[in-house]
């Protein structure tokens, strides 16, 4: 089974937050792990504001970027499917980055996996009801 994992997702598994567990097992669950190489991007931006904002050191901002490539199987994010995500968004009334996961989703005919609550359930009762599941 191939799983979609987002950003939060990806960051669960270094954060020492109490998602973390659940997200390691992913890891070590036989899944075909996917992420799109967006995600690397969320994540240096959330990393870099956190340094900033003094939650860590440069060091650490930089190891966590550093694990990302060892984590899962990482695809592009092409025109198409970002065109895609911004019809998701529009149509279900979500953010275009959400869009652009739903659209992977769509697209790899995966099931998505998201920290996300917010994604989560702006998808409930809609085509992605089945194929969004949360740590």
């Amino acid at each position: 089974m191939t799983l979609l994992i987002d950003a939060s997702v990806l960051l669960a598994t270094v954060d020492a937050g109490p998602l973390r567990a659940a997200a390691r097992a992913l890891l070590t669950g036989g899944f075909d792990l996917v992420a799109l190489d967006h995600a690397a991007w969320e994540i240096a931006r959330i990393e870099h504001a956190r340094k900033r904002r003094g939650e860590c050191s440069e060091a650490a901002a930089l190891a966590t970027l550093d694990v990302l490539p060892h984590l899962c199987r990482w695809v592009a994010t092409t025109p198409a499917l970002v065109r895609r995500g911004v019809e998701l968004a529009f149509e279900l009334g979500v953010s275009p980055a959400d869009g652009l996961w739903l659209a992977a989703t769509e697209s790899l005919d995966a099931q998505l996996v998201t920290a996300d609550a917010a994604l989560y359930q702006s998808t409930r009762n809609t085509a992605f009801d089945a194929r969004i599941v949360t740590l």
